[in-house]
Parts: structure tokens; C-alpha cells; sequence
């Protein structure tokens, strides 16, 4: 299928285990969505909006069972747990400071999440104001921070995406800054 979206799309598309459904971010009237749509003729199954605008990736989980679930994540720093069926949050959390007066002191996600553990923790690179750089590690559970380091620097865009190689500890990622 092809459409022209009535607004921007942008960050990329997650692709259920199935193949059947897309998700994906855009902005829309100045207002950020979240959307599920099918992969054969574009009908929106769902659609979720947030305080900001999603630029990163949604990551769909690689659980091998159910329950299958999306994480995505916005501009401003909220990060989402979603059914992938209906896009219900299980939760949503903001690991770092929401925006002052200033727009240079938002925290945002730009850069795509990554799964480790087995999908049991998501890693997300962060800016929390200029050229101060963290990697947080919540868990996919519950959404809890297991952990948060300061790398420095800007973190940003698809080149910030921190990686987890196969072959290396489950505790070691990788990320540029």
C-alpha cells in the first residue's frame, strides 16, 4: 500500500512479529502520535497521542511468546510500554527532567531504544540539556530504572542507539557519543 499521511512521519517503523502491522510516530497538527496500521492497506488499527513529538524508533519486544509488547518513546523524554493490539499503556515513565523555559534543557530521546536481557530491560541513549549525555536501563516490566550512566557528550539521532552485540556479556552495550 501507499498513503500520504496527514502530517510527518519520521523515526522509522517496528513491524509485529507477525508481519500484519506497522507502528510508527508522526506529528500531526503540532500534537505527537503513536500509530498501528496495517501492513496490506494502511487502515489505522490504533492510535495513541503524546505530550511531543516520537522521533525514535518504536521497538517491537522479541519475546518468542506472548505476551508480545511495544516500546516507544517521545521527543520529550516518556518513555511507553503499549500492547501492541490495542496501544493501552502498561505504563509510562520520564527517567529524566521534563523541559523548563528554555527548549535546550528538555530531555529527549531521539535516538532509537535497544533491548538486552532477553527483553527484559530497554536501554535508551538521552539528552538531559545540552551535551549531557545518559543511558538509562528500565525495566520492561514495570518500567523502573535497574540503571543510569553518564557518557557525556550529545547523545542524539540513530547514530546515539546504544547496541548490544551478540556474543558479548549481557551487560555490556555499546553507544557513540
Amino acid at each position: 500500500f501507499s498513503k500520504e499521511p496527514a502530517g510527518i512521519a519520521d523515526g522509522g517503523v517496528a513491524v509485529s512479529s507477525s508481519g500484519d502491522t506497522l507502528f510508527f510516530g508522526w506529528l500531526w497538527a503540532g500534537n505527537g502520535h503513536l500509530v498501528a496500521v496495517g501492513a496490506q492497506d494502511g487502515a489505522q488499527h490504533w492510535g495513541m497521542p503524546t505530550k511531543s513529538y516520537p522521533l525514535a524508533r518504536p521497538l517491537f519486544a522479541p519475546a518468542l511468546a506472548p505476551p508480545f509488547f511495544l516500546i516507544a518513546t517521545d521527543f520529550g523524554g516518556k518513555v511507553y510500554r503499549l500492547d501492541p493490539d490495542n496501544g493501552t499503556a502498561a505504563w509510562t515513565v520520564q527517567p529524566a527532567k521534563g523541559c523548563g523555559s528554555d527548549w535546550n534543557q528538555c530531555a529527549s530521546i531521539e535516538a532509537n531504544p535497544a533491548f538486552a536481557h532477553g527483553g527484559r530491560t530497554v536501554l535508551l541513549s538521552m539528552m538531559d540539556g545540552p551535551n549531557h549525555g545518559k543511558v538509562h536501563a528500565l525495566s520492561t516490566a514495570d518500567g523502573s530504572e535497574r540503571w543510569a550512566v553518564e557518557v557525556g557528550g550529545s547523545l542524539r539521532a540513530s547514530t546515539s542507539s546504544p547496541v548490544v552485540a551478540p556474543g558479548v556479556r549481557a551487560d555490556r552495550f555499546f553507544v557513540a557519543a
